[in-house]
């Protein structure tokens, strides 16, 4: 995304901005002194050992390094190419530039040749060290981010106290409308696959974070929070749970709940192909000639969370149960005996699961186009893209979040 933005942002009043993307990588160059040709991509070594080795003056070793900032900004212009959708195997090394695509290329080239040459010993795990702690994100954290974490319940990211999940059946139209009221027939496997699956003795069983059930009461704490944000209600059933579930570590340091779906997912079909905004889109925009292009971003929080699963589903969600004699104030509230174990019943979108993005993914664009974005509007992979100074903006949907772009 940064990338292309910047390919944006330098070739502005170069006429039309369209065709960004492939940019071509011949006769690539960083002038200087002791830059006596032109080196194009893999030319920063002569063949001859002996005259690599005869040839040891300054101004040649400057042309050495100069052979490399070459090669790795070869190497950056083709990693946008296979960003943007295009075949990576490709050179485009006859490609004639336009005027976008020469105004985005000087601008790209000149961040090579500024940047040192890495020091010596420098190991892909050390690169990745120095990189994390160049950056304020990683500083005083022990643990990376999206790593699992333990369970502190403190830290956990959830939905307000007393969330009401939105309803699938208002937010989706089509077919994928017709795919959540007919679940059991369009997501379930045939019970034939089912019974397979149950009954599999190499089957999966769900993981759960240790620190999460070192004690009963630590793991009824949970499960009342996730209740009173309207996430899972109990019924007193019987059988394996079919979700584990865990924690890791947001940027904002708090902890993400995720469940582990491996067993459930078993029991579904796969879902539809998803078609979400990559950088080939951005690079097919098309601005107007010195026009500024505008960003406006959101993110939703905890999205998944506050959808609600389909009706009926959420006896498929179910995670392990609670001791009896534990959360008696909502044993009572729904009529649950005292006595007997009770199971936690996910009520919304679990985390993991194979359909949970496709879903958010359509739901999210279902509200914007309700919301008065048409659909062509909407930026996806595979679909063309509306000239932005036809239009007050185009919007990218990337299942919690999205962008607006405009002049």
């Amino acid at each position: 995304m940064v990338a292309v933005r910047d390919l944006f942002a330098a070739s502005a009043g170069a006429g039309r901005q369209r065709d960004v993307s492939p940019l071509s990588f011949s006769a690539i160059h960083f002038d200087g002194p002791g830059a006596k040709e032109t080196l194009s991509r893999d030319s920063s070594r002569p063949s001859d050992p002996s005259v690599l080795k005869s040839r040891t003056s300054k101004s040649y070793r400057k042309s050495l390094a100069q052979g490399h900032n070459s090669s790795w900004c070869s190497d950056g212009i083709s990693t946008l190419n296979q960003l943007s959708g295009y075949d990576v195997s490709d050179s485009y090394s006859d490609t004639v530039r336009n005027a976008s695509q020469s105004a985005a290329f000087d601008h790209i080239t000149p961040c090579y040749s500024s940047i040192p040459k890495p020091p010596d010993g420098l190991t892909p795990a050390r690169a990745l060290d120095e990189l994390c702690g160049s950056s304020s994100l990683y500083e005083h954290t022990e643990a990376l981010i999206g790593a699992r974490v333990p369970y502190d319940i403190t830290s956990v990211s959830w939905p307000p106290e007393q969330s009401k999940p939105s309803c699938l059946e208002k937010s989706l139209d089509g077919p994928d409308l017709e795919s959540v009221i007919g679940w059991r027939h369009h997501i379930l496997r045939s019970d034939s696959e089912l019974h397979a699956h149950a009954c599999n003795p190499c089957r999966i069983k769900p993981f759960v974070e240790p620190t999460l059930i070192s004690s009963n009461t630590t793991y009824s704490k949970f499960v009342e929070q996730l209740f009173n944000r309207g996430m899972l209600t109990f019924k007193q059933t019987v059988g394996e749970s079919t979700l584990g579930c865990f924690f890791i570590l947001k940027k904002n340091q708090l902890l993400r709940i995720i469940l582990d779906t491996r067993y459930l997912n078993g029991f579904c079909h796969d879902p539809p192909k998803t078609r979400l905004p990559s950088a080939s889109c951005f690079a097919a925009l098309e601005s107007q000639e010195g026009s500024e292009i505008f960003f406006c971003g959101c993110d939703i929080s905890n999205c998944f969370y506050h959808l609600r699963c389909p009706e009926g589903m959420d006896d498929w969600f179910s995670l392990p149960p609670v001791a009896p004699g534990l959360l008696p104030h909502i044993r009572r509230k729904l009529g649950l005996p005292m006595h007997v174990s009770v199971t936690p019943h996910l009520l919304v979108l679990p985390m993991g699961w194979s359909w949970s993005l496709h879903i958010a993914q359509k739901v999210h664009e279902f509200h914007i186009a309700r919301a008065g974005v048409p659909r062509e509007h909407l930026l996806a992979d595979h679909s063309p893209t509306v000239p932005l100074a036809e239009v007050d903006a185009v919007v990218a949907a990337y299942v919690d979040n999205n962008l607006s772009l405009g002049h």
